[in-house]
């Protein structure tokens, strides 16, 4: 199948609010980011697109949802194959270092629902490293 031979960068710049919304569609772009066993270089790259798609989502929750959930499955799925060093470093670039996942988090234009939603995700993430 050629979604299989496609690269994540190819997929995620590729796919449609609606795809990114889609639980479905949202599986097979964790799995393409995480094929071949990333290094933390590969997953900053993916943290990099997601984050400059998350900063044109504003007033579309349903899109900023499924990235932040997009992101929150992919860091899930490294707590098992990453070092803990590798994982407290993504965890900085991630949420340490000024960027639109920061920001986005204080804003206030981000919906309740939302917050609620990515707290409530990323709660396992933390609790596990």
């Amino acid at each position: 199948m050629v979604l299989f031979s496609l690269s994540f960068d190819v997929l995620f710049r590729h796919s449609s609010e609606r795809q990114i919304a889609d639980a479905t569609c949202r599986k097979i772009l964790a799995d393409r980011a995480l094929m071949d066993t990333p290094s933390v270089v590969d997953i900053k790259r993916v943290v990099c697109l997601i984050e400059h798609r998350l900063s044109r989502s504003e007033g579309r929750d349903y899109l900023t949802h499924g990235l932040l959930t997009l992101l929150a499955s992919i860091m899930e799925c490294l707590l098992s194959t990453m070092s803990p060093g590798d994982v407290l470093a993504l965890k900085e670039f991630i949420f340490v270092r000024p960027g639109i996942i920061k920001t986005s988090l204080m804003s206030e234009t981000l919906s309740d629902l939302v917050r609620e939603r990515w707290f409530l995700t990323f709660a396992t993430f933390f609790y596990l490293c």
